[in-house]
């Protein structure tokens, strides 16, 4: 017998109460006297998400049963998402500028692109998405490079990028503008280029299998700064391949987001708040976050063979610090 974790909206407190049965429950469980919305009572969770196994074992001397919790079967393997309120977050689909020649804005510090190219450009150097180290080895071109010449352009030197706000190298990069500024003020004669590349004006990213294997997604969670205002619809989308058309995909499944309150009704509660903390320090956390969990009753499969991908399509970003989600999964040969 399952027993399952509900859900079920209290009319009268206008909030969910949770309450483990083997049953549908028809009452509110803080209160059998307050008004629920049946309509909206939801499974959270069961049982049978974890393997029970009872060991075949002599009893303790009080008399409890003793047993084994098997952990799931697979490798773990978690993706994250860009920053849904920061564009030069997304790195899918950019387009690369590359050894473009800046212009000096009048102080010699200072260069840009002569609004050819301003910003945003993609960053992946600041810790706004989670192991960009490892994206940035994968793919080339994503870093922003910025090179001097001082004999002309007959050759060319790559100059380092400031740590954060840190003066430890020659420049620092504002990639929401575009615009590249030296500690010291350079030469009349110097020449300055940048390779770089330009988010897409709809951002989207990606989350799939490797060859031949198979992923589990196994709970979903959001994490959101309390400045969080949603400015666009955010889809959720599945791709398959077409079998009219292969190996074209067509989308089989969306879920759009329109509102904070989409977030809400799919979600599994809410975990308590992260405190802002350091909020002076660019690498510290300068908004309280919400963290929001999905935990999902049966587990959704991402199988390379049928060429299953799951696409975050987002057209403008959102207000605010941070929005992002971390997708717990288990990844197996199929």
């Amino acid at each position: 017998m399952n027993i399952n974790q509900y859900k079920v909206w209290c009319d009268t407190d206008s909030k969910w109460e949770y309450v483990w049965l083997d049953v549908t429950p028809t009452v509110c469980p803080s209160n059998i006297g307050h008004t629920i919305d049946t309509g909206k009572t939801a499974i959270v969770q069961s049982t049978h998400t974890a393997q029970v196994e009872i060991a075949n074992v002599d009893s303790t001397a009080s008399k409890h049963m003793q047993v084994e919790v098997a952990p799931r079967e697979g490798v773990g393997l978690n993706f994250y998402t860009p920053n849904l309120c920061d564009r030069t977050t997304w790195y899918e689909g950019v387009s690369a500028i590359t050894e473009y020649d800046l212009t000096d804005t009048g102080d010699l510090k200072s260069w840009n692109t002569n609004a050819t190219h301003d910003g945003p450009w993609v960053d992946l150097t600041h810790g706004k998405v989670f192991a960009e180290d490892l994206i940035t080895a994968a793919t080339s071109g994503l870093l922003c490079r910025v090179e001097v010449s001082t004999d002309g352009g007959t050759s060319w030197v790559e100059k380092t990028e400031n740590t954060f706000d840190e003066l430890d190298g020659d420049h620092s990069v504002s990639y929401v503008s575009g615009i590249v500024t030296f500690n010291s003020v350079l030469s009349g004669t110097d020449q300055v280029r940048a390779s770089f590349s330009k988010p897409s004006e709809i951002m989207t990213h990606t989350i799939k299998p490797g060859v031949g294997k198979r992923i589990r997604i196994v709970h979903v969670e959001t994490q959101m700064s309390k400045d969080v205002g949603v400015t666009a619809n955010v889809n959720y989308e599945v791709w398959a391949y077409n079998p009219n058309d292969l190996p074209n995909k067509i989308c089989v499944k969306k879920s759009t987001y329109k509102t904070l309150n989409d977030f809400l009704y799919e979600s599994t509660g809410l975990y308590p708040i992260f405190p802002k903390m350091d909020v002076n320090n660019p690498r510290g956390i300068p908004e309280d976050i919400l963290v929001v969990p999905f935990n999902y009753t049966a587990s959704r499969d991402i199988v390379d063979s049928q060429g299953i991908e799951i696409r975050v399509v987002l057209t403008k970003p959102f207000n605010g610090t941070v929005c992002n989600s971390t997708f717990y999964c288990l990844e197996e040969d199929e």
